[in-house]
């Protein structure tokens, strides 16, 4: 997540306030979130590899 933040902060994570989440995992779903729809390919990419690290719990 540091990676993606270092990386893409200014382009796609600019409205993205992370101090009002709660939890890592609830954070990595949101950048993830935020690369996917707005980023490059390779923002994309780590999108993916976040939400693989950071499963939704059963029922989420």
């Amino acid at each position: 997540m540091e990676k993606a933040v270092n990386l893409y902060r200014v382009r796609v994570l600019d409205n993205v306030d992370l101090s009002a989440l709660d939890s890592v995992a609830s954070r990595a779903r949101v950048v993830a979130s935020a690369l996917m729809e707005r980023g490059d390919a390779r923002a994309f990419a780590i999108g993916r590899q976040l939400l693989a690290s950071y499963p939704f719990p059963e029922g989420g």
